[in-house]
């Protein structure tokens, strides 16, 4: 989908599997996506290589992690990755931008 600008998987049952394989496809197949929205899905840590592959795409500019199970550390690589994005990050409800 070249045309994709925003993508919303909130609340769905996507895997680190799943989400690995769009992050390694997004570059080529999405040049112009700009938001990635994430809220309550199940996305562990191990979705950190690809999760770091999309902050670097080139026109990323927003990325909501709000209810993952991302830590706490793995949110600061990724903001020490691309400071430049909007973050939203949050643990039980709390949002952090």
């Amino acid at each position: 989908m070249p045309a994709l600008e925003m993508l919303y998987l909130d609340n769905s049952q996507i895997s680190d599997e799943s989400f690995s394989e769009f992050a390694a496809n997004c570059s080529s197949s999405n040049p112009k996506l700009s938001a990635v929205f994430l809220e309550n899905c199940a996305i562990t840590d191990a979705s950190k290589a690809a999760l770091l592959q999309l902050v670097q795409h080139p026109s990323m500019s927003k990325l909501r992690l709000t209810g993952t199970k991302i830590s706490r550390a793995v949110f600061e690589e990724l903001f020490a990755a691309a400071p430049e994005l909007s973050f939203s990050y949050g643990i039980g409800g709390g949002a952090e931008e």
